[in-house]
């Protein structure tokens, strides 16, 4: 019997170490540096209004317990390498669209021409998330595009 308890213990230790906590479906990491952006002038996020194109890069992924950061480097499509400041505002809302729940407002710092640092992003739920960039004028949304993440 006690032989029995210990396999039992074991086989149980075993399985729910192995278990896989909550976590992001996300592209890997991009290089700091925009050199992926330069060869190939890809503009995945586009701004159908203002033809800004922007790159989104995790700086630092967030977890249940702690909070994430990301880079945005905005670019026109056809000079890839060249970042340009949008001539609106730069705003960022995450969210879960599909269970109308809004996470904490994010810090926006500009960081150097077309480069905008995002800090304090929180994805403190399982399921599919909306990082919404929006270019604004005042208080009036002027361009937006999404994008989706999931947190399994």
């Amino acid at each position: 019997m006690l032989k029995f308890f210990s396999l039992f213990l074991f086989t149980s230790a075993f399985i729910l170490s192995c278990a896989k906590p909550p976590s992001l479906e996300l592209q890997p990491k991009a290089e700091k540096t925009d050199t992926q952006q330069k060869q190939t002038g890809t503009c995945a996020l586009f701004f159908k209004t203002t033809h800004l194109c922007v790159e989104l890069i995790w700086d630092k992924i967030p977890t249940e317990t702690e909070k994430g950061s990301l880079v945005l480097k905005y670019f026109v499509q056809e000079k890839p390498s060249k970042f340009v400041d949008p001539r609106q505002d730069v705003a960022v809302v995450v969210a879960m669209p599909k269970e109308d729940h809004q996470s904490a407002a994010v810090k926006i710092t500009k960081v150097h021409e077309g480069e905008f640092s995002v800090e304090n992003v929180i994805l403190d739920r399982k399921g599919l998330w909306e990082i919404q960039l929006l270019l604004k004028d005042g208080s009036k949304v002027v361009d937006q595009v999404n994008k989706e993440i999931t947190i399994k």
